[in-house]
């Protein structure tokens, strides 16, 4: 995961850097847009799957199931499933990045996540096939996620993270026997951007979901440091357009990028290595 400081934060400088050992455990970005029934159509989905499936040639049908409560006096009084709606996953041959593609969004997901210029190559492929052949007019939401998980092989946080965002964890004592410790943050920019931030001390293993094959997660404490960089769109909704949302993808990184760079010390970040490219 590169660095630097582009973003709206406004945090103090640092170099802009890529890591050799990362500690990101999952990169997401998610476009939603208004419901696009044709999408339960196999004819329109047969057509998206021939525009990406060089790079992704395995598909597996998924069904989400909803259910709706109905509130009375405030008390619930009924609860009814509703229709399930299928939902397309893509993946490339080895499992490491995906697409899922529903009536109302269509995300690319990576656990392999190298630099953020082939994130954004990739992402403006997925989007140009999505306008070619799904055509939505309009987008309601952009999100970027990265999930790290930070592994240092001892508890000692605050030579991990920094002392602002440790609060409490900064007492040895009470650092050493937390077995759990999570905060929220939200933040807000100055065009509505949102930052939200789930941060905090996992007793062992991972927070991101294990494939078949996988190898098991370190048994030990891991330090969460979840970002979801989003923006949502009221009426009038802007027009769906892969350079306009490739752009706000693009604030959203550095966003998110200044943050983790602020968040963890020094010391932290020379452990991870850097590699000679400082263009991820």
């Amino acid at each position: 995961m590169a660095t630097g400081n582009k973003g709206w934060l406004r945090l103090p400088t640092q170099p802009r850097t890529v890591f050799e050992r990362t500690p990101l455990a999952l990169a997401i970005c998610q476009i939603r847009f208004p419901a696009m029934l044709n999408i339960a159509n196999p004819g329109t989905v047969a057509v998206f799957q021939t525009a990406i499936q060089d790079d992704y040639p395995v598909v597996t049908p998924l069904t989400q199931l909803g259910v709706s409560f109905s509130v009375q006096a405030g008390q619930v009084a009924g609860m009814q499933s509703q229709t399930p709606t299928v939902l397309w996953r893509f993946a490339d041959a080895n499992d490491d990045w995906n697409i899922v593609l529903s009536q109302e969004f269509v995300s690319l997901e990576t656990r392999s996540y190298e630099s953020f210029e082939d994130f954004q190559a990739r992402l403006q492929r997925v989007l140009d096939a999505l306008v070619e052949t799904v055509r939505p007019k309009h987008y309601t939401r952009i999100g970027l996620r990265y999930i790290n998980e930070l592994r240092p092989g001892h508890q000692e946080w605050s030579t991990v993270v920094r002392k602002e965002l440790l609060g409490p964890m900064t007492v040895s004592g009470l650092s050493k026997q937390a077995l759990r410790w999570s905060q929220q943050i939200l933040l807000e920019g100055p065009e509505g951007e949102k930052l939200h931030i789930q941060q905090g001390i996992v007793p062992e293993g991972t927070t991101v979901e294990r494939r078949p094959g996988d190898e098991e997660a370190a048994q030990e404490p891991v330090y969460l440091l979840d970002m979801d960089a989003y923006l949502e769109f009221a009426r009038p909704l802007p027009e769906m357009s892969v350079a306009k949302i490739i752009e706000q993808v693009n604030v959203a990184h550095e966003t998110t990028s200044e943050f983790f760079r602020w968040a963890i010390t020094k010391s932290y970040a020379t452990s991870l290595g850097v590699r000679g490219n400082t263009n991820g």
